[in-house]
């Protein structure tokens, strides 16, 4: 009889600390902006598979739903038009209110010069496509960022995740509007990061440097390290939970990184670019 009573106590005692546990630690959430292919979509799975409740973010709604449709307790679809900065705001404020609290906010929206990608040095790219690159790539990115910014501070912690580039640390002859673009994020992410550090308030601030990732373009005959989306995502999630500065993938590309660091300019320019 005494055994059985301990044996109550015990179990009552198990199951009030995974109450406990369970109030103090809700389940993770997680926004993807950019999520319904390539990169975006493969971290989206990732997150899924490291329990996270997810919002996925884009224009082509009809993708969403798909990727919807392959957990659907887990992820949460959310229709934004990045070109559209003060709609996108608004219906983040909106997606946010829906939410409750965000543990997590991945950007990886981007839009090249041309669809699809167009490698050649000698491409004419017009003012219209560099708008659009500025106007989703830095604009957008800084935009609803700074939505993110206001929650997180407002409950005094978070974690933003940039998706750059290697393409971030040096301007390319065949593209360079994108490297700009993404040395811009480059340097606010610092920027936000070395604010927060100082301030002593818990945002963390990530930036993931991908080399070449097959997605939907077709790669040019000078890519090298060519990785899969499936490749990279994990090792963009595992960056993500270490709380990394900076992270390449896939990981050897951090020699490129080195290499772009310490090269000569005369060198640079007469490769144009590696």
């Amino acid at each position: 009889m005494m055994n059985c009573k301990k044996t109550v106590i015990l179990i009552t005692l198990f199951l009030h600390v995974i109450q406990i546990n369970t109030m103090d630690n809700p389940q993770k959430t997680a926004i993807v902006i950019g999520a319904s292919s390539g990169i975006g979509k493969a971290i989206a799975q990732e997150l899924v598979k490291s329990n996270y409740i997810v919002a996925v973010t884009g224009r082509r709604i009809h993708l969403l739903n798909e990727l919807k449709n392959t957990n659907p307790d887990n992820i949460i679809v959310h229709q934004m038009d990045i070109e559209q900065i003060e709609e996108s705001r608004a219906s983040l404020s909106a997606l946010l209110q829906l939410m409750g609290h965000v543990d997590l906010f991945v950007f990886n929206s981007a839009t090249w010069a041309k669809d699809p990608a167009d490698f050649t040095k000698d491409k004419e790219i017009s003012w219209p496509c560099l708008e659009r690159m500025a106007q989703v790539n830095v604009a957008g990115f800084v935009g609803l960022t700074d939505i993110m910014l206001e929650q997180f501070t407002k409950q005094g912690y978070g974690h933003i995740v940039g998706i750059s580039s290697v393409d971030a640390m040096r301007g390319s002859a065949a593209f360079p509007m994108y490297c700009a673009c993404k040395s811009f994020m480059s340097t606010y992410l610092e920027g936000l990061r070395n604010k927060y550090i100082q301030a002593q308030i818990p945002i963390n601030v990530t930036e993931i440097r991908p080399g070449w990732v097959q997605t939907s373009f077709e790669m040019g005959p000078e890519a090298y390290w060519v990785a899969t989306t499936d490749e990279v995502a994990p090792q963009i999630v595992e960056s993500i939970h270490n709380k990394e500065k900076v992270a390449y993938v896939t990981r050897r590309w951090r020699l490129i990184g080195w290499l772009l660091t310490i090269c000569p300019d005369w060198i640079y320019n007469t490769l144009g670019g590696f």
